[in-house]
């Protein structure tokens, strides 16, 4: 293992990226350092401390790019597992690069530390960078902990966050069922130490002891020995490591996230916690992850785990949180106890049943589990304490406050405008005015009596020859039948003949029509046709009726109300920031014409209370999170 620590360094700024981007480039051939490199892949840097700066780490960046991406025929030479650059003076800026290395190393990276630095997001550019930063963390299986203590990133960086975190594909912490039959040994993946895997890399490549001398420029520690001549592959037992962590990916599968001191406010309180109610507690995300060898990062997890205050996302040392924020957070986490227990109750009470035992769940899940009344108080009292602040950031900078809530008035604003075109539709009746006496019938004047004009027809003698008309012949078809009405499809001559093709009777559809041989359609083998017997033949199945759909709809050009959403939604860009659900429940709240009057009784709150009615009605007021 290469562990590249430069925090006795008197180096620093530049010229320290420098001196880190040429030890990460010494691994690659030709240079020197490429047998030990292919021996143990695994790279730590740890700059902590120092000063590096924007520009120092751009040097570093790179070189940790060309890296990571060389893969020679006995495999990688750098894979990264910590990346430490606390109090480097890091900005923004520094972030798009450190994407790029995060997206090349999302099956080994375990620990990054960006406490101390001078993160912030408060422009639009910023908020860009730290978006598309936060979504390069969507393939990392194996990150322990990611650190953003001691920065002031700002309400929109809490906003982002969440916004990213609902975008994530939901995860199970539990192991997958097929791999634990087909491979049962890796049914406690935590369980097996990091350095067995190490070890068992270490057989990839032959060296010599001179191969295994580092090099003078870094601290670096190596406790490689030589090993034998025989070239073979990577262990299949490292594959199989990795398609069992591989099913937990993203932010929602890092057991600790850190955000103390980070100037929260109410604001970043709200949208944090959202994550914080949605959030697998650490306990059962660490069964998914490695575990830490000896180390700084291990005594780390180890102090997080004998806090009893540390919950997995720790917020704690943020002086301008308030009462209310903190109220926020508190609540959000003792929902997540609740259900997190009602959840291993249930587990554990089926797997009690499974095993006929009639052992007890523990007191505390024992309780959540009785008072089923608990969780929905919980969130009762959730809401009401997000409401607080979400009417304050209502009134102080309206609907502009956060990008969902923009997003979602702009999707009301155009579907009334569709709703202002729908065709043929009643006025409901709460909406008609008040019956009144009933019209009075108008007498109209008889019309005047016309006069009898004589026939002016001459009938005409009959000639001798020809004989009087006969009646035409009474059938049952004009048998006492009204001309005035149209006729009628009967069948009086009881004829046995079908009304549908469709039903045809097997006597017409079910016999084939047999053609003697041919030369287009020639006998058996020895030239003797052979007739094909009927009673093979099965009567046609009948056809099923067509489903009566409505094609067209009273929206405008007939379209159905799931194009209109999407139509909407694509002229929004409402894709990513509002759910679908969220579309759906503004779209049908602007079409339905009763939502204006309720709209309309609330005209005399304040524009705040307005607005928030309006987005609490249809789910708009935080990201859908999808567990």
């Amino acid at each position: 293992m290469g562990r590249l620590n430069y925090t006795h360094r008197k180096i620093e700024g530049t010229k320290l990226g420098q001196v880190v981007a040429k030890d990460l480039v010494k691994r690659i051939p030709p240079n020197s350092g490429f047998k030990a490199a292919f021996r143990d892949p695994v790279v730590e840097v740890d700059v902590s401390g120092k000063d590096l700066t924007d520009e120092g780490f751009f040097e570093v960046a790179s070189a940790l790019v060309e890296a990571l991406k060389y893969h020679g025929d006995h495999g990688k030479v750098a894979r990264l597992e910590e990346l430490c650059l606390r109090d480097a003076r890091l900005s923004a800026a520094s972030l798009p690069a450190l994407s790029q290395v995060i997206k090349l190393a999302p099956d080994d990276l375990r620990d990054l530390d960006l406490s101390g630095n001078s993160i912030c997001i408060d422009t639009e550019d910023t908020i860009v960078i730290w978006e598309a930063f936060l979504s390069s963390l969507n393939e990392c299986c194996v990150l322990r902990r990611l650190d953003f203590s001691r920065n002031p990133l700002g309400p929109k960086a809490f906003e982002v966050l969440t916004k990213v975190y609902a975008n994530e594909s939901p995860i199970n912490p539990e192991l997958s069922t097929g791999i634990s039959k087909e491979r049962p040994e890796l049914q406690s993946p935590c369980a097996e130490d990091a350095g067995s895997l190490r070890r068992l890399r270490k057989i990839s490549i032959a060296s010599t002891s001179s191969d295994a001398t580092g090099d003078g420029d870094s601290d670096t520690e190596d406790s490689q020995t030589p090993m034998s001549s025989s070239s073979v592959t990577f262990p299949s037992v490292q594959a199989d490591f990795l398609q069992i962590y591989r099913t937990t990916t993203g932010i929602r599968a890092v057991p600790y996230i850190v955000f103390s001191d980070t100037a929260m406010t109410e604001t970043c309180a709200l949208h944090l916690s959202y994550v914080v109610a949605s959030h697998y507690l650490p306990e059962r995300l660490m069964s998914r992850a490695p575990s830490a060898k000896a180390g700084a990062a291990a005594n780390q997890l180890a102090a997080y785990e004998n806090d009893s205050k540390c919950r997995g996302i720790i917020y704690q040392s943020n002086a301008s949180l308030g009462k209310t924020g903190l109220k926020v957070l508190e609540l959000a986490e003792e929902l997540r106890g609740v259900v997190s227990a009602e959840a291993e109750g249930d587990a554990v009470s089926v797997a009690e049943q499974h095993a006929g035992s009639a052992t007890l769940l523990p007191p505390r899940q024992r309780k959540y589990s009785v008072d089923g009344y608990h969780e929905d108080r919980l969130e009762s009292l959730l809401d009401r304490a997000r409401s607080k602040i979400q009417l304050n950031m209502l009134s102080a900078h309206g609907p502009f406050a956060t990008e969902l809530w923009q997003t979602s008035l702009r999707m009301l604003c155009m579907s009334r405008q569709i709703q202002q075109q729908k065709k043929n539709e009643p006025t409901p009746a709460s909406e008609r005015a008040p019956a009144s006496d009933p019209p009075i019938p108008v007498q109209l004047a008889p019309p005047p009596e016309s006069k009898v004009r004589g026939s002016i027809i001459k009938t005409l003698p009959a000639e001798p020859s020809v004989g009087p008309r006969l009646k035409p012949k009474i059938t049952p078809l004009t048998l006492e039948r009204d001309p005035n009405k149209p006729m009628k499809p009967s069948n009086p001559w009881n004829t046995n003949f079908s009304t549908h093709s469709r039903n045809k009777s097997v006597d017409t559809l079910s016999i084939p029509t047999i053609i003697p041989p041919t030369p287009r359609t020639p006998a058996t083998i020895n030239g003797s046709y052979k007739a094909p017997d009927i009673s093979k033949f099965s009567p046609p199945e009948p056809h099923a009726p067509m489903a009566s759909t409505r094609y067209r709809t009273d929206l405008p050009y007939g379209l159905p109300e799931d194009t209109w959403r999407r139509i909407l939604s694509y002229a929004i860009d409402a894709d990513g920031i509002m759910s679908i659900y969220q579309q759906q429940a503004m779209f049908r709240w602007a079409m339905d014409r009763g939502t204006l009057k309720k709209e309309v009784e609330h005209l005399g709150s304040t524009k705040a209370g307005q607005i928030w009615r309006v987005l609490e009605g249809t789910g708009c007021l935080g990201y859908e999170i999808d567990v």
